[in-house]
């Protein structure tokens, strides 16, 4: 009896057991995983990459207008005075692609008509400094608000309106009989400083010819005088001359020296 259970046990062993079932099993419960995982994936949304577009600069560009600390009466008016002549000054070196401007001949001119009072308005501008900013540093911070002026008639975007208005403003400073710069300073400072805006610029640039613009003006760095340096004009390049190629004399050989004939010897 014990042989026989002993034979069942060994039979039931051997026989192949259902692989297939089990295979069948896993996978369901590999795809019911899949399936958790899947469904979990899609609850959490992707977050969209949103990469920023560069900015371009773009616009019409007005400079700057230099803004002094508490001035009085006599240094606002200096500081016209000396705003229209940092504009002819400006104006004579960026606006030379239009003769008929007349901007360097202007500005020249008004050197001379009217040097005494730039000098006082520089005076007058060098003392504003040292009221603030004490006597050493007065002379700098005199340079630098001369740069500064400078800087706030630089245009390129309003470049024909300037150029015509520095033009008529040139021709009326020159109207303008010596120690009576003042008075008119404030109202051309403000037609100056009008030309830089869009609405000119558009009007300008509506009738002004067709010319290339020339380069931007380099703000001067040394300091600058109430007389000031007159500015000389780029002259035109001279036409080269017609080159006539030399005449080459001929060359005659010097005659050959003639040499005496030779020896005989005597006969015997």
């Amino acid at each position: 009896m014990a042989r026989l259970i002993l034979l069942a046990a060994i039979v039931a062993m051997a026989v192949p057991q259902p692989v297939l079932a089990k295979g069948k099993a896993k996978s369901s419960i590999s795809a019911k995983a899949k399936g958790g995982k899947a469904k979990t994936a899609a609850k959490t949304p992707e977050v969209p990459v949103v990469v920023a577009q560069p900015v371009v600069p773009g616009g019409f560009m007005v400079p700057n207008e230099v803004v002094l600390r508490k001035t009085t009466a006599a240094e606002t008016e200096a500081n016209r005075v000396w705003g229209v002549r940092a504009a002819l000054n400006i104006a004579a070196l960026q606006c030379q692609y239009d003769p008929t401007l007349e901007t360097v001949s202007n500005y020249n001119a008004v050197l001379k008509l009217h040097g005494a009072e730039f000098t006082r308005a520089q005076m007058m501008m060098v003392s504003h400094f040292k009221r603030f900013d004490g006597p050493k540093r007065a002379a700098n911070g005199f340079d630098q608000y001369t740069t500064r002026t400078y800087n706030s008639y630089s245009t390129l975007d309003a470049q024909y309106s300037f150029c015509q208005q520095a033009a008529r403003t040139g021709r009326v400073v020159l109207a303008t009989p010596q120690n009576g710069l003042g008075a008119i300073a404030p109202e051309l400072y403000k037609e100056l400083r009008g030309s830089l805006m869009p609405a000119a610029a558009a009007a300008a640039t509506a009738t002004a010819p067709v010319v290339a613009p020339p380069a931007m003006p380099t703000t001067p760095s040394t300091p600058v005088t109430g007389g000031g340096v007159p500015i000389i004009a780029a002259p035109a390049l001279p036409t080269p001359m017609p080159v006539t190629p030399a005449i080459a004399t001929p060359v005659t050989a010097a005659p050959a020296t003639p040499q005496a004939p030779p020896p005989t010897a005597p006969r015997p």
